[in-house]
C-alpha cells in the first residue's frame, strides 16, 4: 500500500502516501499519550483511527481519535466511552460505521462511526482488553483479553442495526 502511517511515543504520528520514500509529521492536535493503535480505514483511504493511553502518566481517561483527512486534523470520539484506558480498535470491514474499542473494562461497539458507544459486555466479559480484530468473511469479532483468553463475538446482530450517516461523526 501507498499510504502507510506509523506511531511514536507521545502522540507522535508519521504518515506516507508514496511507500515510505517520504514522511511527513501527522499528530497535531493529539494528546500527548502514548499510542497504542493504529488504524487506517478500509472504507475510506483518508480516515485514521488513533487509540492512545496516558497509563504512564496515571491518566486513565479514553483517548480514541479519528482524521478524515489523512491526518491533517483529528477529532475525539471517546463521548460516553469510561473514564478508562483505551487499548484497541477494529472497523468493520462490511459496515462503514461500525467500531469497536477494547478498554480496560471491556468492549464497546459505535455503530454511528464513534459519535456513541454501548458496552458489549453482555455479552463479552468485563476483562482488559488488549487486541480486537474483526474477520469479515465470517462476521466474528475476535477479542484478546488480559488473562481469561480469547473471544469471538457474532457481530451481525449488530451490522444490522447499523444507520450509515454522511462522514461518519
Amino acid at each position: 500500500p501507498a499510504r502507510l502511517v506509523a506511531g511514536g511515543g507521545r502522540g507522535r504520528i508519521q504518515l506516507t502516501s508514496d511507500g515510505g520514500k517520504t514522511w511527513k509529521p501527522a499528530g497535531k492536535g493529539l494528546p500527548p499519550k502514548t499510542i497504542r493503535d493504529i488504524v487506517l480505514s478500509v472504507h475510506d483511504s483518508d480516515r485514521i483511527y488513533v487509540v492512545l493511553s496516558g497509563k504512564s502518566d496515571h491518566d486513565s481517561a479514553s483517548y480514541v481519535y479519528l482524521s478524515v483527512d489523512f491526518g491533517e486534523s483529528w477529532k475525539s470520539l471517546a463521548g460516553n466511552l469510561p473514564p478508562e484506558s483505551a487499548n484497541a480498535l477494529a472497523e468493520d470491514p462490511k459496515t462503514k460505521d461500525l467500531i469497536f474499542v477494547g478498554t480496560d473494562l471491556g468492549i464497546y461497539a459505535s455503530t454511528t462511526g464513534g459519535a456513541k458507544w454501548e458496552s458489549l459486555c453482555r455479552t463479552l466479559p468485563t476483562a482488559t482488553t488488549f487486541d480486537l480484530a474483526v474477520h469479515g468473511r465470517d462476521g466474528k469479532l475476535v477479542a484478546a483479553t488480559h488473562g481469561l483468553s480469547l473471544f469471538l463475538l457474532d457481530i451481525e446482530p449488530i451490522r444490522q442495526s447499523v444507520k450509515p450517516t454522511d462522514d461518519g461523526l
